[in-house]
């Protein structure tokens, strides 16, 4: 099985987003390699995992929501690693609370993993639904609150998000199976287009701060949104153009569009 960790940080290349240069770094490099592999290749795809810090820590729990976009709409199998559909957060882990053999170690320079491994959230009972003894890690602070029960309760919660994504992965056949079309890699603007057959699918990420302006140069192009990332958008029109609002809180859409050869966009 061939694993794609998409990335921005090139030493490692494991994590989406960390800052602007980081992420116009993966713009210039990484993005043209995914291209051209995903076009011929069908890759587990990963955000995280047990060896590196927690993705909403890293980048934010709003650019998570950007980064389940993207997992669930690229090219090959998406993997999550527990947590991540609820936005779990890098624990902090005592001295005496210690397991990673790195950490033992080399103790004091940040390499432990602990943190990522800490047990699932599931609900806000005692060790966190995960057990019925004092488990082998500690449970994050913050599971009183942020806990699979607690979210499942909250439509516009990340948790919401990728049960909405997973849906609309297995109801469009073009983001299951489709050819993957780069669009527009630039600035903090990435376009792509999934494609089979009658349906095509054109995604939008907003990777910055600041809202960003998309329009179709020849001006006829036109949709509906499908998805968006905090869910307020679907079902609206789009012709010509759109605007894809900052990181929070809006970070990205997906459109249907009957128009073929989309070249080029205007940020």
């Amino acid at each position: 099985m061939l694993l794609a960790f998409t990335g921005s940080r090139l030493i490692r290349a494991t994590a989406i987003r960390s800052s602007p240069t980081d992420f116009a770094i993966w713009l210039v490099f990484i993005a043209p390699w995914l291209a051209r592999v995903i076009t011929v290749l069908n890759c587990s795809r990963l955000m995280g995992n047990h060896d590196r810090p927690r993705l909403a820590t890293r980048i934010g729990p709003d650019q998570a929501r950007v980064a389940a976009m993207l997992l669930m709409t690229l090219r090959g199998t998406p993997t999550l690693y527990y947590g991540e559909e609820i936005g779990m957060k890098q624990a902090a882990i005592l001295p005496e609370q210690i397991r990673d053999p790195f950490e033992r170690n080399v103790p004091g320079i940040g390499i432990g993993r602990d943190g990522c491994r800490t047990p699932m959230q599931w609900d806000g009972t005692k060790w966190a639904g995960f057990s019925d003894v004092d488990p082998w890690l500690p449970i994050a602070a913050n599971f009183r609150d942020e806990n699979v029960n607690s979210y499942r309760k909250d439509k516009g919660s990340l948790y919401w998000l990728y049960r909405r994504l997973i849906d609309f992965r297995r109801n469009h056949v073009a983001l299951a199976e489709g050819s993957y079309k780069p669009l527009m890699a630039s600035g903090e603007l990435l376009l792509f287009c999934r494609e089979l057959r009658a349906e095509r699918v054109l995604i939008a990420l907003n990777m910055g701060s600041e809202p960003i302006a998309v329009s179709f140069p020849d001006k006829r192009s036109s949709g509906r949104v499908l998805l968006s990332s905090f869910a307020d958008r679907e079902g609206e029109e789009v012709r010509a153009s759109f605007d894809l609002r900052r990181i929070a809180p809006e970070s990205g859409c997906r459109t249907r569009s009957p128009i073929r050869n989309i070249k080029h966009i205007d940020n």
